[in-house]
């Protein structure tokens, strides 16, 4: 199953949603400041190798991240949950196999946040569990094959920017380092992320 228009605009439409049902605050600042509470909304691609062919992997992710800032020093912490898919192929022929490895996410972990004005820096730490199924599929023969229920941890490293635009609205753009420990899909276990997002500041 690939991430598709409908998936994008489901998560376009739960996101107004929430910040509609959420109380407004006034006298926000520029930037991400203590008492606000984050929620954004990732799109992005992400990309790796595969572990027994070498090829390029690549594929699409949608993330969902809340995080709250309610520390003297601009750390926010909080959770995100996530779905990607990906593809690689091998094989040739009548023995062309294209596999498709799709996953959930769910990551616990915050980001500093550096400067205090529109334009905000950050980097981040953040640990969990992800679940994967694998589908291979002969494209000759159409036969299929999945394999569920694959479960390990991992570790993201984020680094970005978010560009406030008003009081509660900003854009979220950042690269994320994925090591996904056991993984049997991407070789040495690392995927690459690129991010593009909105995100929300919720008053207190």
């Amino acid at each position: 199953m690939r991430v598709n228009l409908a998936t994008v605009v489901l998560f376009t439409i739960a996101a107004i949603s929430v910040v509609m049902t959420c109380p407004a605050t006034a006298q926000k600042s520029p930037g991400v400041s203590p008492g606000d509470g984050l929620l954004i909304f990732n799109g992005g691609y992400i990309s790796g190798t595969a572990e027994y062919t070498g090829q390029s992997v690549d594929g699409g992710m949608l993330t969902f991240v809340y995080e709250k800032l309610d520390f003297a020093k601009p750390i926010s912490f909080g959770v995100s949950l996530g779905y990607g898919t990906a593809q690689a192929d091998s094989g040739a022929g009548l023995g062309y196999v294209k596999t498709t490895a799709n996953t959930i996410p769910f990551f616990i972990g915050g980001k500093y946040w550096l400067g205090k004005g529109r334009l905000q820096p950050y980097f981040g730490l953040a640990l969990g569990m992800y679940f994967t199924w694998l589908t291979e599929e002969n494209v000759s023969t159409g036969e299929s094959y999945d394999s569920a229920g694959i479960t390990g941890g991992g570790m993201s490293i984020p680094v970005g920017l978010a560009l406030s635009i008003g009081k509660s609205l900003f854009i979220n753009a950042n690269y994320t380092l994925n090591w996904l420990w056991a993984s049997d899909f991407f070789e040495s276990d690392i995927v690459h992320a690129f991010n593009l997002g909105v995100g929300f500041k919720l008053g207190k």
